[in-house]
């Protein structure tokens, strides 16, 4: 049945059916319309369909017939593919007669009834036993017989003429005839008339009516004279050809292209001539006078050849005989050189010697003969070039023959296959020739040392033993023996590489420009491809380039005239056009008319403008004007392409469709003819303004193209053997071919194409590289404008390789930044964007981006980050300034952009690049190595903040005008960013603040090692606090701000931030957080909290107090409420104290520099000859300094007003934080829930945010908050250490050490009682309640208590801090070291904890085993508490009611003594001095006075007098620590009330030491106090939290040990609470309160 599947022919009897299924065949029987069936199966479809009606499934002749219309093919094409199944099935039949009758009935019915198939081609095709069963032929031998008659007199024969018939006289009216029809008025060269000049009727019927009698002429002497057809054919052409005589092809201007146009129309009036004869001798005859030219050409060519090498070897052979007769010279035979005195020489030599050097002679000169040159085959080789120059093919026949194809006589596939060379051999000489030109620009920039060295000495002895090649020479001979050979210039790598292929005898070539010259667009296209498609690069030929070049412009002039600049001709004759055309509204009609600027349609070119564009490829930069044109006409196109593309248009398929043409333009055709075009500035404008309106991803894929046509490292130019199928090469290695029965067109099989490649852009290349790499060798900081300019003239045209270079020396060379960044100031927008391009290109290269130890970032990524800084500080633009201003910059949007990439994928060490943009593009400063002064500046007002940070003064540090300009640029980028994308602002800041979260529980991204993981995780907060920052500065007011960044539950949760990363965020968006109301400890949660002022609806403190609580599961809520965490994290240190010592040291700061500067200016005004430009600049800093003081006065002032409201409202508040019974259920765990969700989440923020969390506990401790127990908190706290310094990153160690200072100092403040603060602060406190479960009403702790507890917890952080440091592993070392350092001032406190922390330090400073960045910081530890050693007391020290040992009470009796007994002597002779000082002062006073002075002078005295009595030191006494507190307060009161004590401290035995007082009343440091104020030169001087580095910045440490704070100098300072000691006694009581 129709349905069994059948066997296949190739293996056995039958045809497989599975195409026609039994549901087809029955439609067919019905007479149903099959279904469309493609044409490519068309044969085995039919087969199928004819098997089934010859096996009788029911389907006759005319269901057949009428299932074939389901291929939809032309009745030629389906009888030639039915009449080949008809043949196959016969055969498959042949010993089956039932089915081969069915086969013959079928075949007469579609012949007969149907008319499917014909009966010519079943003659031309099928076997004769099945014609004579069809009734086709009457026999099939006869039929037989007669089909050899015919073959061979059609293939065999030949006609014969009788040449000696015929007559001379013929030829000659025959070469009359022709020559009186080619001469005719209007066709001749020397009068070509243009094609208006003849359109008139008239004359096309006399044109008609002469070649009518032309051809009568021709015809009646050819049979006449019995001439013969292909001669006469012959003399046909060269009439044809000589009209083209005398025209000029040089050149492709525009009148001399429109000549050879005429000229080939009036060829056409030859067009009856040559139909006389037929169509295949006409190719034929046109084909073997191309052939005979080239075989002309070649047999100059190798007569040329023969001739130079003949005279070459003539000329050695005759030169080394004489040099064989030579040595008989030297015996005294001299004489003249002819030949009778040589055999006369040689005739006296015996017969022996003469026939060995006969024998000798003969052999060298064989060898030599046979052995030609290089010097000579160059020779050679040239006189053949010049001698094929004299013998080409005719350029008037390649006219003519473009002529013919044009009207029609000679089909160019018939052509292609007479001329010469082959393609074969076509590729061979373009891989040849692309071998050696690629060579020869791989020599560019390579220095040949040996090059310009003179050449050696001659050598008898080489000459000799030389090669006998040494002996000949050029054409001139042989050099003179003596006289030295001058070395040979080396030939100019570029100009050998940039040379096109010489192609003048390239019959193919020619006929190409013969095509190309009349304008024949089909035919030369056809060519064009044909030859591309081998690979060679027909464009390259100057001829043809200006040819293809002349196409171009006449389209490219029919679009130009609205994109061309106003002012030139194209611009005004449009402009004259349009007037003349006079309404508007038809104007606008016109493809590229004024009407572009409103229909974006009209600016849409045509796919034959790209056509013709790409068609001259590169080479189109040849005419500069010419690629501006196209530039600019492809701007518009694709601007109008983008209009179109959005989705409201319904023409953006078409668009989209439209931009791939523009784009494939670009990158084919115009950017690698920029490559061309060298040094030139405005090409490369013009090429980035026709990219412009490209998206950055199609400007990349584009920048990709451009780099692969310089490719010549991807292999040696190979030659593929192909097939042509379909009209394309296919290679048969790549298994591209398939079955031929599949229906594939196979034209042409064994083709060869070589790879293509353009020497001439490799040459652009190398020579770009070069030029940069000499640039990068000598560019340095004193020649930045010469180089620079040098470079950027480099980059013009060639920006991929030349700053490619550029980059990879910066990667290896990171002392090369600043110089090659100053030098990019004249690269051009194109130049700019590939260098992103590149840096992009740089970090995605998949190189591993740290180094071999796996631990630290690879020096070219930290060199490239500092690079992209260096870019975005000096050359980032704005939206603005790049397309309005059209300034040169780099779009940093784009590397914003890529960034976001990364990070999405998972990538975190390339945002070591954002960070540096960030710090130099907009003079941000790392946060992270501060000093104690500028952590307390941190809760200043903006000013004191950046005059803090400014005292950093790093490489980063900018003027406030470029700062913020850097800031607005950024903010531009980040708004922006990249065309048809979202603004970055968000998704950078979600994926750094993930990505931060993650990085610890993402195996891929962290190393093995531990603290690899630890530095990524302090990379990326340091980079985010960065972004943070950025994003405050850029958006300061918080309506702009909140309107920026996403809300805080959908950072929560749509972003899945972390609690304290989202209120980080969203903290500026609370600045204007306002106050809630609350009544009787009841929170109004209808009253407005936030009013964006943006139109949207406030927020109410219900909503946001319900979006805080969402956070955290319901148990957090048990232990605080969601107010107090509200209330914690939107809070900072400037609302909650004032730095007013800040405030006071930068303000006098300020006022004593001004007035330096303004004595300098006095002093230097005063003296002749003074610098107006140094006085300028001097009083403009004073007037900087002058406005700068009362910005502190003012910025204190509007702090200390908005502190002190502040705190009014969290008095307000702080009774309803654990007030509420109903939802407070868990008090117990109100601290620890504190701690996990409050505290330490923001300690490990920032230093600065670590000592706000310190002073926010003891506001809570101050306001004496309800439920919070103080006691609790720090015995949790302290109680913990060891596990909070093993737990954090290195960085936040150290936060978590000033976090641990400010608390341990707040501890020894209410400890130590001072100025009464534990009466105030904690006495009857609820958070020093004994029992935090009874609340106020519980017991509180006592002094005495306080004393205790401190003291075990000191203890406690000893023992945690010994065991840490006891450990062996690194985390825990450097940690415990990173908090220790901090908090060297607090901690220890008592000689028995610091000595075991000292020898537990020692231990590490001595283990080999431990690394050296551990051993380095041991040792600065071990410095600093050697520093603090005299500070320490003893535990009954430390707590008055610890029993002290009997040594101890020893020990302090007698240092008492000795230290009272020598401040006694001190003071006693110093009061002395003054005494006697006063009083010769006073004795001169009286006696200049003379009257009235003695009674001053005596009451001077008696002062003095009382003063030394009153300062007479008595025995010391020792207060007993119990029952004297009272007593002790008063005396230490009575002593800060004292303002004439030099740093005299009644409390402490270190008088000396002590606390200055007196001056201001604030808080200022003492002898304990540290660095900040001057030492003994009067210089200022910073010390480092460690004690051991000073610099020159302003900004102190407090540090217990140094020198006294600028309080002890002026006498400010009423309280200070610095631990005293002998290294910092003197500078500690330096402070005089009279001067205070």
């Amino acid at each position: 049945g129709v349905g069994a599947r059948a066997v296949r022919m190739g293996s056995g009897f039958g045809v497989a059916v599975e195409m026609v299924t039994p549901d087809l065949v029955d439609a067919l029987k019905r007479g149903e319309t099959p279904p469309p069936v493609n044409q490519t199966s068309a044969p085995s479809y039919l087969l199928e369909l004819l098997w089934c009606a010859v096996t009788q499934n029911g389907l006759d002749a005319s269901g057949l017939a009428r299932g074939t219309t389901a291929l939809g093919m032309d009745e030629t094409a389906l009888d030639s593919v039915l009449v080949d199944v008809l043949w196959l099935v016969s055969l498959q039949v042949e010993h089956d007669d039932a089915k081969r009758q069915v086969l013959v009935e079928v075949t007469k019915q579609l012949v007969d009834t149907h008319r499917v198939v014909s009966k010519n081609t079943l003659l031309e095709r099928c076997e004769g036993e099945f014609l004579e069963e069809c009734g086709f032929v009457v026999s099939a031998v006869s039929f037989r017989k007669k089909e050899i008659r015919v073959n061979t007199r059609v293939v065999y024969q030949q006609k014969k003429f009788n040449l000696l018939r015929e007559e001379s006289e013929g030829y000659a009216k025959l070469i009359a005839v022709l020559q009186a029809f080619a001469t005719r008025p209007g066709t001749s060269s020397g009068s070509i008339e243009t094609s208006e000049k003849r359109t008139s009727e008239k004359d096309t019927a006399a044109d008609e009516v002469a070649a009518s009698n032309t051809k009568r002429a021709v015809q009646s002497l050819i049979g006449t004279f019995d001439l013969c057809p292909n001669r006469a054919l012959d003399l046909v052409m060269d009439a044809a050809e000589s009209l083209f005589y005398g025209t000029n092809r040089d050149g492709a201007e525009s009148d001399e292209s429109r000549g050879f146009e005429t000229v080939a129309r009036n060829v056409a009036g030859f067009k009856p001539l040559f139909q006389l004869f037929r169509d295949e001798n006409i190719g034929q005859v046109l084909g073997f006078k191309f052939q005979n030219h080239h075989a002309e050409t070649e047999r100059a060519k190798a007569s040329a050849r023969t001739t130079v090498l003949w005279n070459a070897a003539r000329r050695r052979r005759r030169e080394r005989r004489k040099s064989f007769r030579e040595p008989k010279m030297d015996y005294g035979d001299i004489g003249d050189d002819n030949d009778s005195d040589d055999e006369d020489s040689d005739a006296e030599d015996s017969d022996t010697e003469a026939g060995e050097v006969a024998y000798d002679a003969a052999k060298a000169v064989t060898a030599v003969s046979l052995e030609p040159t290089a010097e000579d085959k160059a020779l050679a080789e040239k006189a053949a070039s010049e001698a094929a120059a004299k013998h080409k093919t005719p350029e008037s026949l390649y006219l003519l023959a473009a002529a013919l194809v044009a009207i029609g006589m000679v089909a160019l596939d018939d052509l292609y296959a007479h001329v010469s060379p082959s393609d074969d051999s076509m590729v061979e000489s373009r891989a040849s020739a692309v071998r050696i030109r690629i060579a020869a620009a791989k020599k560019i920039g390579v220095i040949n040392l040996l090059a310009a060295a003179p050449p050696p000495d001659d050598d008898d002895e080489m000459n000799e033993e030389g090669s006998f090649g040494s002996l000949g020479g050029g054409a001139g001979g042989g050099a003179p023996k003596n006289e030295k050979k001058q070395p040979t210039p080396e030939p100019d790598p570029f100009a050998i590489a940039s040379t096109p292929d010489n192609t003048s005898e390239n019959q193919k070539f020619g006929l190409l420009k013969g095509l190309l010259a009349i304008r024949d667009t089909p035919n030369s296209n056809a060519l064009l491809a044909r030859l591309v498609s081998l690979g060679l690069d027909p464009a390259e030929d100057h001829s043809v380039s200006n040819y293809l070049r002349d196409r171009f412009s006449k389209l490219a002039d029919e679009s130009y005239g609205p994109v061309a600049p106003p002012g030139c001709g194209a611009a005004k004759r449009t402009a004259r056009e349009r007037k003349e055309n006079g309404a508007k509204d038809t104007a606008g009609d016109a493809p590229g008319s004024a009407c572009d600027q409103t229909a974006p349609d009209a600016n849409i070119l045509p796919s034959a403008f790209f056509e013709s564009l790409d068609a001259c490829g590169p080479y189109v930069a040849r005419s500069p004007g010419a690629f501006a044109r196209a530039c600019r006409l492809v701007k518009k196109h694709l601007e109008a392409c983008v209009a179109l593309a959005k989705p409201e248009d319904r023409d953006g398929d078409g668009a989209a469709e439209s931009q791939r043409l523009a784009e494939a333009s670009l990158g084919r055709t115009l950017l690698p003819g920029l490559s061309l075009l060298f040094s030139n500035a405005a090409a490369s404008n013009e090429a980035w303004q026709a990219m412009a309106p490209l998206p950055a991803t199609s400007r990349f894929r584009l920048y990709d193209e451009w780099r692969a046509c310089y490719d010549e490292e991807g292999g040696d130019v190979c030659v593929f053997t192909s097939v042509v199928v379909g009209g394309d090469f296919v290679d048969a290695e790549d298994g591209g071919l398939d079955d031929p029965g599949d229906g594939q067109n196979l034209t042409e099989k064994g083709a060869k194409r070589v790879t293509p490649r353009r020497p001439s852009l490799v040459a652009a290349k190398l020579s770009a590289i070069a030029g940069s790499r000499a640039v990068m060798r000598r560019i340095s900081k004193d020649n930045v404008r010469e180089f620079g300019r040098k470079l950027a003239k480099n980059a013009h045209a060639n920006p991929l390789p030349a700053l490619l270079t550029v980059v990879a020396q910066v990667e290896a060379y990171t002392n090369m930044i600043a110089p090659v960044t100053d030098a990019f100031k004249y690269l051009t927008n194109l130049s700019f964007d590939v260098l992103v391009f590149l840096i992009i290109e740089k970090l995605s290269e998949g190189r591993t981006k740290l180094k071999e130890d796996g631990q630290n970032v690879s020096l070219w990524l930290n060199a490239l980050a500092v690079f992209c800084g260096h870019l975005a500080r000096k050359y980032a633009k704005d939206h603005h300034e790049r397309n309005i201003k059209q300034e040169a910059g780099i779009d940093l949007a784009l590397l914003l952009q890529h960034l976001v990439n990364t990070l999405t994928d998972g990538q975190s060490l390339d945002l070591l690049v954002l960070k540096e943009i960030i710090l130099r593009a907009t003079g941000a400063e790392a946060l992270e190595d501060l000093s104690d002064a500028q952590i307390d500046a941190m809760a200043g007002g903006g000013v004191l903040r950046e005059e803090a940070i400014s005292a950093l003064a790093g490489p980063n540090s900018l003027p406030a005008r470029t700062k913020a300009r850097g800031i607005a640029r950024l903010k531009d980028a980040l708004e922006r960013g990249v065309a048809s994308m979202e603004s970055l602002t968000v998704p950078l800041l979600v994926r750094i603040a993930k990505l931060r979260s993650q990085i610890a529980f993402d195996v891929s991204a962290t190393s093995k090692f531990l603290k690899r993981t630890s530095q990524l995780h302090d990379g990326l907060h340091e980079t985010f606090f960065l972004f943070c920052a950025f994003l405050e500065n850029a958006f300061p007011e918080p309506e702009e701000y909140a309107a920026t960044v996403p809300s805080l539950r959908d950072l929560v949760h749509k972003h899945g931030l972390e609690p304290q990363m989202a209120f980080h965020v969203y903290r500026p968006a609370l600045a204007k957080l306002k106050p809630v109301s609350v009544k009787d400890r009841t929170l109004d949660r209808n009253s407005v909290a936030l009013d964006s002022g943006n139109g949207e609806p406030p927020t109410t403190w219900g909503t946001l107090l319900d979006d805080t609580q969402s956070m955290f599961p319901a148990e957090v809520w048990q232990g605080i409420s969601p107010l107090m965490y509200l209330r914690f994290w939107s809070l900072t240190s400037y609302d909650l104290v004032v730095p007013t010592g800040r405030y006071e040291a930068e303000t006098q700061r300020c006022r004593t520099g001004a007035e330096v500067l303004d004595k300098e200016i006095r002093k230097e005004t005063s003296t002749a000859g003074y610098s107006a430009d140094a006085i300028r600049l001097k009083r403009k800093e004073r007037d900087r300094l002058v406005d700068l003081a009362k910005t502190f006065e003012s910025e204190l002032a509007t702090q200390t007003k908005h502190v002190y409201a502040t705190l009014k409202r969290l008095k307000t508040e702080c009774g309803v934080y654990l007030s509420d019974n109903s939802t407070i259920t868990n008090r117990a765990s109100t601290v620890s829930v504190f701690l996990q969700t409050c505290v330490l989440p923001r300690v490990a923020l920032s230093h600065a945010d670590a000592t706000y969390v310190s002073f926010f506990v003891e506001k809570l401790q101050v306001l004496r908050t309800p439920w919070f127990s103080t006691i609790t908190y720090l015995n949790t706290l302290l109680g913990m250490m060891q596990a909070l310094s093993f737990s954090r990153t290195h960085y936040e160690a150290g936060r978590l050490g000033t976090f641990l200072k400010r608390t341990l100092e707040t501890l020894h403040r209410w400890k130590d009682d001072e100025d009464s603060c534990f009466e105030h602060e904690c006495s009857d406190s609820v958070g020093f309640a004994m029992r935090p479960s009874e609340g106020d009403s519980g017991k509180k702790a006592t002094r005495e208590e306080l004393y205790k507890l401190a003291h075990k917890w000191h203890i406690r952080c000893g023992k945690a801090f010994i065991n840490a440091l006891e450990q062996s592993e690194y985390v825990p070392l450097r940690n415990a070291l990173a908090v220790l350092t901090r908090v060297t001032g607090v901690f220890p406190k008592t000689f028995r904890v610091g000595a075991h922390i000292v020898r537990a330090t020692e231990k590490i400073q001595k283990n080999e085993s431990t690394t050296g960045d551990l051993k380095t910081v041991a040792s600065r530890y071990l410095a600093m508490l050697s520093k603090a050693k005299p500070g320490w007391v003893t535990d009954h020290g430390f707590n008055p009611h610890h029993p002290p040992d009997a040594k101890e009470t020893e020990a302090i009796v007698l240092k008492e003594k000795k230290e009272a007994e020598r401040l006694a002597k001190l003071k006693g002779s110093a009061i002395v001095r003054e005494a006697q000082k006063e009083k010769a002062t006073v004795g001169r006073d009286a006696k200049n006075a003379n009257a009235g002075g003695n009674t001053q002078a005596t009451q001077k005295a008696e002062k003095l007098n009382v003063q030394a009595t009153e300062f007479t030191p008595t025995k010391a006494h020792v207060p007993s620590p119990v029952g004297n507190d009272s007593r002790i307060t008063q005396d230490k009161r009575s002593d800060v009330r004292d303002r004439n004590v030099r740093g005299d401290d009644g409390r402490d035995r270190n008088v000396r030491g002590g606390d200055g007082t007196g001056g201001r009343g604030g808080r200022g440091d003492g002898g304990g106090g540290g660095g900040g104020g001057r030492d003994t030169n009067g210089k200022r001087r910073r010390e480092d939290d460690d004690g051991e580095r000073n610099d020159a910045k302003r900004f102190r440490s407090d540090d217990p040990v140094g020198v006294a704070d600028r309080g002890g100098r002026t006498g400010g300072g009423g309280r200070g609470r610095g631990e005293t000691g002998r290294n910092g006694r003197g500078d500690g009581g330096r402070g005089d309160g009279g001067r205070g």
